[in-house]
C-alpha cells in the first residue's frame, strides 16, 4: 500500500495531504485505498486492526479526515449494513476515535461512493487504524483516507478541531441505524426520536442512513430524500439530501458535517420526506465536539 504525502494545494506552509490511495502502476476499479474485511460472524468485529494511516505517514497536524467508502466485490444480494470504528494509536494500544459510523450499502469504486468529510485534530505521528462489524459476516469494503492539516483551511479544519466523537441511533444488533419510514411524494413524516440524548455539547452534525426496507443491496428502488435533524420540539440542525440508485448506493449531500451548537442532553430527532413511494431506511447521526 502506497501512502503519499502530496502537494501543492494549502495555506499557512502546509501545502500537502496523506492519502492511503493507491496511485501508483494501473487504477483499479476494485482496489481503492486499504481494503476492511468485517468479522467472520454477524454483527462482530473483526478480530484485527487494520492500518488505515500509518503513524510514520501521518505527517502533520492533522486538522480534517476524508473518507470514501466502496465495494471490494459486486454486491451479492445482501443486507450489507455496516458499522466502522476508527481508532489512534499503537498497535496493542489503540483507543476508539469514532464508533459506529455507517458504511455499507456502497457499489464498487465509482463516482458517487458514500463520503464523510470529519473535521478533528490528530497529532502529527499518529497511527490510524479501523475494524468493522456487519450484518453479513466478511463483508469486504474499500476505505479511502484523506488527512489535511490543520492548518490547511480546508472547510472544518482548524488548529484545535474536534477531539470527541459521538454516535447516536445505532445499533450494535443488526449494524444498522434506527428504523424511520419517511412520508410520501413531498410529504414529511412526523418527527421522532433518534437515539439517546447527546452526552456532550456538540460543534458538528451528520447524518448517517443506510438500507432500504427489507431489501437486499440488489434491490433497492431509485428514490431521493430529504431528512432533516432536530430538537425534540426546537431548531432544525441540518438538511440533508439522500439518493438511492436502483443498486446498492446511497450517495448524501453534504458529506461534510455541518456546523452547529447542540447542548448536551439534546434529545434529537428526525424526520424526512421522498421523491414516491416511501422505503423505511436506517438512520444515526455523528457528533463532533
Amino acid at each position: 500500500m502506497l501512502m503519499v504525502p502530496r502537494s501543492p494545494v494549502g495555506v499557512g506552509g502546509a501545502g500537502k495531504i496523506v492519502t492511503n490511495l493507491a496511485i501508483g502502476g494501473t487504477p483499479s476499479v476494485v482496489v481503492w485505498g486499504t481494503t476492511q474485511v468485517s468479522g467472520a460472524g454477524v454483527d462482530t468485529l473483526s478480530a484485527a486492526f487494520t492500518d488505515l494511516i500509518t503513524a510514520a505517514n501521518c505527517a502533520f497536524d492533522v486538522g480534517y479526515i476524508e473518507l470514501w467508502i466502496a465495494a471490494s466485490v459486486t454486491p451479492a444480494g445482501v443486507d450489507s449494513s455496516c458499522l466502522l470504528n476508527l481508532y489512534t494509536g499503537a498497535a496493542a494500544a489503540e483507543v476508539a476515535l469514532i464508533t459506529g459510523l455507517s458504511v455499507g450499502w456502497v457499489e464498487l469504486p465509482r463516482a458517487g461512493n458514500t463520503c464523510y468529510g470529519i473535521p478533528c485534530f490528530i497529532p502529527q505521528g499518529t497511527r490510524i487504524s479501523m475494524k468493522t462489524q456487519a450484518i453479513t459476516a466478511s463483508l469486504s469494503l474499500e476505505i479511502m483516507a484523506t488527512l489535511y492539516p490543520a492548518d490547511q483551511g480546508r472547510a472544518g479544519a482548524s488548529q484545535r478541531g474536534p477531539t470527541i466523537f459521538e454516535v447516536v441511533g445505532s445499533s450494535l444488533t443488526g449494524s444498522r441505524g434506527t428504523s424511520h419510514t419517511p412520508g410520501n411524494t413531498g410529504s414529511f413524516s412526523t418527527a421522532a426520536n433518534i437515539g439517546s440524548p447527546t452526552s456532550f455539547d456538540a460543534k458538528y452534525i451528520r447524518l448517517m442512513a443506510s438500507g432500504q426496507g427489507t431489501k437486499s443491496d440488489i434491490t433497492m428502488t431509485a428514490l431521493a430524500y430529504i431528512v432533516e435533524l432536530s430538537k425534540s420540539g426546537g431548531p432544525v440542525y441540518g438538511s440533508w439530501w439522500v439518493g438511492n440508485t436502483t443498486t446498492e448506493n446511497q450517495i448524501f449531500v453534504p458529506a461534510g458535517m455541518i456546523p452547529c451548537n447542540i447542548p448536551s442532553g439534546t434529545q434529537l430527532q428526525v424526520r424526512a420526506k421522498c421523491s414516491g413511494t416511501a422505503e423505511a431506511q436506517d438512520y444515526s447521526v455523528l457528533l463532533a465536539g
